[in-house]
């Protein structure tokens, strides 16, 4: 991806040298671009707990697949994001 390479292109680059601050802007992108996973996410969790409380079980188990999904989904992006950041000097 265009973060791994930039990523890659800071390693060995001064702290808040410009390929340093290019590369974190990468990884800032690959967050923000993250919040409509994580909202989706949220709203998953919601839906679950309100049929839950409800005691409406008709779609539970595709929302609980659903939401796994998504959150596998969550974690691998969060794996990304941390191996950047730590690939990226300090």
């Amino acid at each position: 991806s265009t973060a791994t390479a930039l990523v890659a292109a800071a390693a060995g680059a001064p702290v808040a040298s410009e390929r340093w601050i290019v590369a974190q802007q990468a990884i800032s992108r690959l967050i923000a671009t993250r919040a409509a996973l994580t909202t989706a996410l949220a709203d998953i969790d919601r839906l679950y707990i309100d049929r839950s409380v409800e005691e409406r079980i008709d779609g539970l188990p595709d929302i609980y697949a659903l939401r796994g999904e998504l959150a596998d989904m969550a974690s691998a992006q969060a794996a990304i994001i941390e191996g950047l950041s730590l690939a990226l000097p300090e």
